[in-house]
């Protein structure tokens, strides 16, 4: 296991620097134990529990997951696709996504296309029997992923980077007028 510690005092909406460091370290290896987590936090294991449960029922953590590849499974072909759905239509599409289990993954934009989906197939002929039956509801505009080399970035610190953004904004003195 290889965490990067960091004393970092980034202080989110209730969520102290402990909570921070526990947040970081799970989004790294949601498998650590509680004792794992409390010799690096300094905590007893059920003050990291008492944390995390907190955590979890504020709606911080969503959910723990296996990442599991695709291609080990058969399925060695990924596509985002994106879709144009009028406005209208946009809750009827969701609810009608689940009949095709290709689709993994499904967000709705804003700009031209209304939805972006993440596909993963066995091969491209099976990619092409998907679109056929999405554009047959939708026009669609399909890209093949050939690699992914950021996977899951952190959510940490994205929302580390904003802090920060906001801050430096806040801090720059107005400009004198003339």
């Amino acid at each position: 296991m290889s965490w990067v510690p960091s004393r970092q005092l980034t202080l989110f909406d209730g969520v102290d620097a402990i909570d921070v460091e526990l947040l970081r370290i799970i989004e790294i290896d949601a498998r650590a134990s509680f004792t794992q987590l409390a010799q690096h936090v300094g905590l007893t294991a059920p003050s990291v529990a008492e944390r995390l449960r907190r955590l979890e029922d504020k709606g911080a953590i969503l959910g723990y997951a296996a990442v599991i590849d695709p291609a080990f499974l058969g399925l060695s072909v990924a596509a985002s696709i994106r879709l144009r759905i009028n406005g209208a239509d946009c809750g009827k599409f969701a609810a009608k996504v689940k009949q095709w289990p290709e689709i993994v993954r499904l967000d709705r934009l804003t700009g031209d296309d209304s939805h972006l989906a993440l596909a993963l197939v066995k091969d491209v002929k099976h990619l092409e029997q998907l679109i056929d039956q999405l554009t047959f509801h939708r026009a669609t505009a399909t890209s093949v992923i050939l690699d992914t080399p950021t996977r899951d970035g952190s959510v940490l610190r994205a929302a580390e980077h904003a802090v920060k953004q906001t801050l430096r904004r806040a801090t720059k003195a107005p400009k004198a007028k003339d």
